[in-house]
């Protein structure tokens, strides 16, 4: 009868099996004064989509971390740094921050219990970070890895090349074999060198934005940080490196540490890809399992429908269940191929990232210089642009009007020599070599031919710009010198009198700037290809 097959039916779906007993389904008949037969459904989820508790750790990370930091000679502590979903900001990896536990124990510090004290009143949680912001951002930003690719990784291939053959020959004592290849780790770590910050300087950079976070890394004993980048299924990161003090460099960056520290960051990208993977087959069953509850829910409302027919009056008053719609029924995307959404997701994911960096990184802005640095620059930068326009005036009344210093970009460089002695760009040797490159594009582009006089800046600055980056050099004065020597009114000669004044501005500097006991100028001379040539002489005349 039609009553006893709606008995087998709720039955049937009631002993239908489900996945880790996620769904229970419970049918409850009773006779009415009528003695008709109803039928009420009771579904009972025992998934309360709760979150794992082990959903936030990332496994293997940290064993990752305590095996790199016990191998690689110097390092005492390691961390890493992944793009939040919005590719604006950089967050910590959950347990993705590890100390060397002599180190911890022997020279405990407030600076390394607000880091590493997790549980304890003084731990400072770590905050996302934009970057260029403290030390994560400003080592991915050295890096020139600020965008991240938005598409699929190599790191699936990554934990193949530590395990490759190059490595097994390794083993076997053939040390050519692992630079053979262009897959293997040794092969990209002799070509890649890692840049080793001084935490020192930088936490005492008025040019870098203030952050807490990075004055805690100088005074908890580390000397130097470097960042090696590494790519998971949908992020990119990187692994942030700190040494210990009076570690000597040259060992530091040694062929044995460099494959150490690149292997490590390629290890933990394949462990973020292995997690990412887990975390989005568990969606998928999720998926899954909700899709078969919206099934059951319509077959078991056509049920009720039918068991309840007979009684329309009262079939208001019984428990109703909505079946959701389907991933094909939603309004719009009947047409819209698989392409076009992922495209469309693409600029969707595009634009909010445009559209947070536009509210900007909500860092926090360098404190006001004290009393004493205020009147200190004052008095020094009156008494050295002083001396350089009185010169500048005797060589304008010694070459009738014909020679005399720039006092503009003059002017702008005992700014930034005054006001960001630490910063990089108010460097000596950045200064010169930056407004010597600058001054050169300039002066070719007024000798080209047929160009306006109001194009030729327009050329000038791009180029002068992309030389100073190349060249490690940047020094935003030497932009508005490129301005004035290609319009064609300055000759080369007018260039040799620019530099005359600028070396005179650093005499200067270096002489009055050293007078406080709060300063340094120079941080360093030269820049960073003079350095490399410098250490490869002086290695050439060792041998």
């Amino acid at each position: 009868s039609r009553h006893g097959c709606t008995e087998v039916m709720a039955d049937s779906f009631a002993s239908t099996p489900t996945p880790h007993n996620e769904i229970e389904l419970t049918a409850v008949s009773s006779r009415t004064a009528q003695d008709d037969k109803r039928v009420t459904i009771e579904i009972v989820d025992d998934n309360n989509d709760e979150q794992d508790p082990d959903h936030e750790s990332i496994p293997f990370l940290k064993q990752v971390l305590e095996q790199t930091v016990s191998h690689v000679f110097g390092v005492i502590a390691a961390e890493v740094w992944v793009h939040n979903d919005t590719k604006t900001k950089l967050v910590r990896a959950p347990n993705g921050f590890y100390v060397d536990y002599v180190f911890e124990c022997s020279q405990p510090s407030a600076a390394l219990s607000r880091l590493s004290g997790k549980g304890t009143d003084m731990y400072q949680p770590p905050l996302p970070l934009a970057p260029g912001e403290g030390l994560p951002g400003l080592l991915w930003a050295d890096l020139g890895k600020g965008q991240n690719d938005g598409g699929r990784s190599k790191s699936g291939v990554q934990l193949r090349r530590i395990i490759s053959m190059p490595s097994m020959n390794r083993l076997k004592g053939n040390a050519k074999s692992d630079f053979e290849g262009v897959g293997d780790v040794g092969a990209t770590a002799s070509k890649r060198a890692i840049a080793w910050r001084d935490l020192k300087l930088l936490s005492v950079d008025p040019h870098q934005p203030y952050n807490e976070s990075l004055m805690c890394y100088a005074a908890a004993g580390f000397e130097t940080a470097a960042g090696v980048p590494f790519q998971s299924r949908k992020h990119s990161g990187i692994v942030v490196y700190l040494a210990r003090r009076s570690v000597e460099m040259n060992v530091l960056k040694c062929e044995s540490n460099l494959e150490l520290l690149y292997g490590s960051a390629d290890l933990i990208g394949a462990v973020l890809t292995q997690h990412e993977n887990v975390q989005f087959a568990n969606s998928e069953r999720k998926r899954r399992v909700a899709k078969l509850k919206s099934r059951i829910r319509s077959k078991l409302y056509a049920v009720r429908q039918i068991a309840n027919s007979k009684d329309s009056k009262d079939q208001g008053n019984q428990p109703f269940i909505k079946p959701s719609k389907g991933y094909n029924e939603i309004p719009g995307l009947e047409g819209i191929t698989e392409w076009e959404k992922h495209e469309a997701e693409n600029l969707k994911e595009g634009f909010n990232t445009w559209r947070h960096k536009l509210l900007g990184a909500n860092s926090l802005p360098p404190p006001p210089a004290s009393l004493n640095q205020i009147f200190f620059g004052i008095i020094g930068s009156f008494v050295q642009f002083f001396f350089i326009s009185w010169i500048s005036t005797d060589i304008r009344d010694r070459s009738a009007n014909e020679f005399f210093f720039n006092m503009g970009g003059i002017a702008a460089f005992t700014c930034m020599q005054f006001g960001l002695t630490a910063a990089p760009a108010a460097q000596p040797g950045t200064g010169m070599m930056a407004t010597f490159l600058a001054g050169i594009v300039a002066l070719i582009v007024s000798m080209i031919p047929g160009i306006p006089t109001w194009i030729r800046p327009t050329i000038a600055v791009p180029i002068s710009i992309g030389v100073m980056q190349a060249a490690a050099c940047v020094h935003p004065p030497a932009a508005a010198v490129a301005v004035a020597y290609s319009s064609g009114a300055l000759s080369w000669d007018d260039f040799g009198v620019l530099l005359g004044g600028y070396a005179i501005t650093v005499m200067f500097a270096t002489t009055i700037v050293n007078l406080s006991f709060s300063k340094q100028y120079p941080m360093f001379w030269g820049n960073y290809y003079v350095r490399k040539v410098v250490s490869f002489v002086l290695n050439r005349k060792n041998l």
